[in-house]
């Protein structure tokens, strides 16, 4: 069923048949016992189960179209190097372990996982891709679903289920977080937060996006509960774990979330202090400490983000575009926003036509398949609900409100930075509609509020 190059073709087994209905039906008794509870208390649990089968059945979705349809992809090679690891926990516990704790080579280098691998692993266990056992942050991802595979039976579509229901959690707390904050428009924040497809489809099979969209989630609960609840010694190490995750697997995504939570956190000390005198006084000092701190902490984490880090950063932007716009490998499903020279001037003229793709694009007209189809389809829901506060009621009522919630200028922030970031790093549409899952719930809840709170004061005028 399963055809891979390093542990051979994985056939559905027959165990799975009562494995994956056993999964299912307990996730459904647990999250009805789970929504009977809480909705009494809280309407917004009415979509709690709803929203998690939604996730579970396009995580399925995803993988039988990469297995069945496109017989493998990123996918399918991400499981065969993990199967590897979950064979290994039963072969010799220590040497997984160990495995498990460390890198075994810097990033890139090749030359001698061979001599490693064969000392680790064997003709039963099989070896991993040596591009994924080179990779730190491929591998990261490989070791974090082993234990899925450990627990399943090696089954791909067993984890996957496992693996959609447990990132479904700090998906569901930032949906409660946002709900709380802004009444009367719960429905719509579950679409923004449960319901939008090209999210589900993309961020919850077995791929490096489904640990970053929820970490990065993660990291946004953290942050909002440290600030609001001052729920500091739980939260911090919440933040820590979910830090780690994404520097693990995707640095980039860090060095647009950290900047970000420093306007946060800059905006939401400002609306607390009263004192026009106070505000004069500190807020020019809050800002340098917090953009500061972010900048130091973020070059202090050089080595960690490797060719990430701050002195590499316009290198790497320039060297990824002209990979996916010169490498064979990605298709030809692409787009071009201009030539990147290295220079800051360069990269900065094309913030807007950058961030316009990150947003918007692809379009109906560049759609080339199914699943760029949904893509382009939301994208054009998105132009319709801007548009719709941007000619009715202008940029000055929106100013103000996104002004007196620092966390919708967080969602505005983000948002914008992260559409910049890959709209000029990603010109192929493949690659697009799936690294900018992070920033779809954060800005089309953006819209929604907006949208809510605009009609409202025009209600009340």
């Amino acid at each position: 069923m399963i055809r891979t190059g390093n542990i051979g073709v994985v056939d559905f087994q027959w165990f799975e048949w009562v494995l994956i209905p056993f999964l299912l039906m307990l996730i459904y008794i647990i999250t009805s016992i789970i929504k009977e509870k809480n909705i009494k208390k809280n309407e917004a649990y009415k979509y709690f189960q709803a929203g998690i089968f939604f996730k579970i059945g396009l995580g399925i979705a995803f993988g039988l179209i990469y297995v069945f349809y496109y017989g493998g992809g990123d996918t399918t090679a991400y499981y065969a190097s993990s199967v590897p690891l979950a064979r290994l926990f039963w072969e010799s516990p220590s040497d997984y372990f160990e495995l498990m704790i460390r890198n075994p080579f810097p990033e890139g280098y090749l030359q001698e996982w061979r001599v490693y691998s064969s000392n680790i692993f064997s003709a039963e266990t099989g070896i991993p891709y040596s591009s994924f056992l080179s990779d730190p942050k491929t591998f990261m991802v490989c070791k974090l679903i082993s234990p899925l595979l450990i627990i399943t039976g090696e089954s791909y579509f067993a984890s996957t289920i496992l693996l959609s229901t447990l990132m479904y959690y700090p998906i569901w707390k930032l949906f409660l977080i946002f709900d709380n904050q802004f009444k009367g428009i719960t429905f719509k924040l579950a679409i923004a937060f449960l319901f939008i497809p090209s999210v589900a489809f993309w961020g919850s099979g077995i791929m490096k996006d489904t640990f970053t969209y929820s970490a990065t989630l993660l990291f946004v609960v953290a942050v909002f509960s440290i600030l609001k609840y001052h729920q500091k010694w739980k939260q911090v190490m919440i933040l820590l774990f979910a830090s780690f995750i994404i520097i693990s697997i995707k640095p980039y995504i860090f060095i647009i979330l950290l900047p970000s939570t420093g306007l946060w956190i800059y905006a939401n000390s400002s609306n607390n202090i009263s004192s026009p005198i106070i505000k004069f006084i500190a807020l020019p000092f809050l800002f340098v400490v917090f953009m500061g701190g972010s900048l130091l902490l973020l070059n202090s984490l050089g080595a960690s983000m490797d060719k990430f880090a701050l002195d590499k950063a316009i290198e790497t932007t320039v060297i990824t575009q002209d990979d996916f716009l010169n490498n064979k490998s990605y298709g030809d499903n692409k787009f071009d926003i201009g030539e990147l020279d290295g220079s800051v001037s360069n990269l900065l003229s094309k913030f807007p036509i950058a961030t316009f793709s990150g947003l918007y694009r692809p379009s109906m007209i560049e759609v080339r398949n199914i699943v760029s189809l949904i893509s382009a389809v939301e994208n054009l829901f998105l132009m319709y609900l801007f548009s719709r506060f941007l000619f009715t009621v202008g940029m000055k009522k929106v100013y103000k409100i996104i002004k007196e919630n620092s966390l919708l200028l967080f969602c505005l922030i983000f948002t914008l930075l992260f559409a910049f970031m890959i709209g000029v790093t990603t010109p192929n549409f493949g690659a697009l509609v799936r690294f900018k899952i992070p920033l779809i719930p954060f800005y089309v809840a953006l819209l929604f509020i907006l949208n809510s709170k605009l009609k409202f004061s025009k209600n009340t005028l």
